[in-house]
C-alpha cells in the first residue's frame, strides 16, 4: 500500500513538472514555429500544391492563433479553392488581427467583389492602398470597381497610378484598354491593348477588346487576325466568334457571318445581338423569312431592341406586309424617338396609301433629325416629301425641297432635272 502511494506521488510530481514547463514555454518559440509553418506554405502555395499549402497554414494557426498571416495564407487556399465564404471569414479575421494589414485587406476586398458588395471592395482597396502606398495590384483592382460603378475615368487614374508603380504591369494595360474602348477611345485602347499583348497578359480577351476596337475603326482585318487569335487561345470564347461574324456580316461573307452568329449562340442563348445580326446576314443573302425569324428572337429577349424592330420593319416591307412595317417602325420610334430613318421609312408607307398628311409629317420629322449635310443618303426625306408635293400638285414647296438638297450638292444631276420638271409643271 505504501509502495502504491509513493508511486502516486511520483506521478502527481512529474506531471506538474511536465505542466510547469508548458506554462513556461515562451509564446515566441511558437510564433517562430508558426512562422516557419507559413513559410513553408507559401512555398507550396507559390507551387501551386495547395493541399500542403493548406495543411502548413492550418499548423500556423494552430500554433499561434493570434499570428494574422496563417489565416491570410489559408484564407488564399480557400480563395483558390472557389470556397469564397470561408475565404472571406479567414481574410476578416486576419484584419482583425491587423487592421493594417495591406495584403488581407486586399484579399477581403476581392472577396467584397464576388459578393458584388461593391461600396465595401471599394473601402478595402482603398484602406490598403493608405497602408501600402505602392500596391500597385490595390490600385489595379480599385480600378476595376469604379469601372464597374460608372465612374471610368477615377478608373483611368488607378489603372495609370498602378502602371507608373510597375511600368511591366501588363494587367493594369489590359485594364485601362478595356476602359477606354467602353469610353470609345479606340486608339488609346489599342494603344493599351498592344502593351498588354506584348507584355505577359496573353488570355483572349485582350485579342477581343483590340478586335473590337478595329472594327470599331473600320480596320477589318486586323479585327479579324485578333478574333482569330483569340479563338486560337480559347475555342469555346464567344465573344471572339461574335466579332468575327460582326466583321463578316459587315463585309460581305454572309454565309461565313451565319454560321459564326450561330456559334456564338451555342454558348450565348440568351444574346439577342446575335441573332438580330444573323437576322441582318439572312436578310442580305435574301433569305427573309429566316431574317424576321431571327430578328423576332431578337425582340423576344430584348423588347426595347429597336434596331431589330427597324430591320424586321424593313423585311415586312420587303414582304409586302405594310401593316406590320408601320407597327415596328412606330415601335422604333417609341423607343428611339429620334431614329429618322424609321419616321423616313414609315412616311413612304403612308406615302404609298396615299395618306399624305402622315407621310409629310414622317418625312418632315426626318428631315428635322436627319441634316442633309451629313451624307448623300439624307437626301431621300427630301426626296420623298418632294414627291408627294408634285402629286398634290403643290409645285412651290417641292422646288423648295429640291432647292435645299441642291444647296449642298449643286451638281446632283437627278435633282437638277426634278426641279427643271417642277418648274416646268409649275408654269
Amino acid at each position: 500500500m505504501i509502495e502504491k502511494g509513493k508511486n502516486r506521488t511520483k506521478i502527481y510530481v512529474a506531471l506538474l513538472m511536465l505542466l510547469l514547463c508548458v506554462g513556461n514555454a515562451h509564446p515566441q518559440s511558437f510564433r517562430e514555429r508558426a512562422k516557419k509553418a507559413f513559410k513553408k506554405g507559401q512555398q507550396y502555395f507559390n507551387s501551386q500544391d495547395y493541399d500542403e499549402a493548406f495543411a502548413e497554414f492550418n499548423k500556423t494557426i494552430n500554433l499561434d492563433p493570434t499570428f494574422p498571416d496563417g489565416y491570410c495564407g489559408r484564407g488564399a487556399v480557400y480563395e483558390k479553392r472557389g470556397s469564397f465564404e470561408k475565404a472571406f471569414v479567414d481574410f476578416n479575421k486576419a484584419v482583425e488581427l491587423k487592421p493594417d494589414y495591406a495584403q488581407a485587406l486586399f484579399n477581403r476586398g476581392n472577396m467584397y467583389r464576388e459578393r458584388n458588395e461593391l461600396e465595401l471592395a471599394l473601402k478595402d482597396f482603398s484602406d490598403a492602398i493608405q497602408c501600402k502606398p505602392k500596391y500597385a495590384d490595390a490600385y489595379r483592382n480599385r480600378g476595376v470597381i469604379y469601372t464597374m460603378t460608372d465612374m471610368p475615368d477615377k478608373g483611368i487614374l488607378d489603372f495609370t497610378k498602378a502602371i507608373q508603380i510597375d511600368p511591366h504591369f501588363s494587367e493594369a494595360y489590359y485594364c485601362r484598354g478595356v476602359t477606354y474602348y467602353k469610353m470609345d477611345n479606340f486608339d488609346k485602347a489599342i494603344f493599351d491593348l498592344d502593351r498588354a499583348l506584348n507584355g505577359s497578359y496573353k488570355a483572349a480577351d485582350g485579342y477581343v477588346y483590340r478586335g473590337n476596337a478595329y472594327y470599331a475603326k473600320g480596320q477589318y482585318r486586323k479585327a479579324l487576325r485578333d478574333y482569330n487569335k483569340a479563338l486560337e487561345l480559347d475555342a469555346a470564347n464567344w465573344a471572339a466568334y461574335n466579332g468575327r461574324a460582326n466583321v463578316y456580316e459587315y463585309t460581305g461573307h454572309y454565309t461565313q457571318a451565319i454560321e459564326d452568329y450561330s456559334r456564338t449562340l451555342q454558348f450565348k442563348p440568351q444574346r439577342g445581338a446575335a441573332y438580330r445580326g444573323r437576322g441582318l446576314a439572312h436578310g442580305k443573302k435574301g433569305n427573309v423569312d429566316d431574317a424576321i425569324s431571327d430578328l423576332s428572337l431578337a425582340i423576344q429577349i430584348d423588347p426595347n431592341d429597336h434596331e431589330a424592330y427597324y430591320n424586321r420593319g424593313y423585311g415586312y416591307t420587303q414582304q409586302g406586309k405594310v401593316d406590320q412595317a408601320i407597327n415596328d417602325y412606330s415601335r422604333v420610334i417609341e423607343i428611339n424617338p429620334k431614329d429618322a430613318r424609321a419616321y423616313n421609312n414609315r412616311g413612304m408607307h403612308y406615302k404609298e396609301r396615299k395618306e399624305y398628311d402622315k407621310a409629310i409629317a414622317d418625312f418632315t420629322k426626318a428631315i428635322n433629325l436627319y441634316p442633309i449635310e451629313n451624307n448623300h443618303d439624307h437626301l431621300v426625306p427630301y426626296l420623298n416629301r418632294a414627291d408627294i408635293y408634285i402629286q398634290q400638285g403643290n409645285y412651290v414647296d417641292a422646288i423648295s425641297d429640291y432647292n435645299e438638297i441642291l444647296k449642298v450638292h449643286p451638281f446632283n444631276i437627278y435633282v437638277n432635272i426634278l426641279r427643271i420638271k417642277a418648274y416646268i409643271l409649275k408654269k
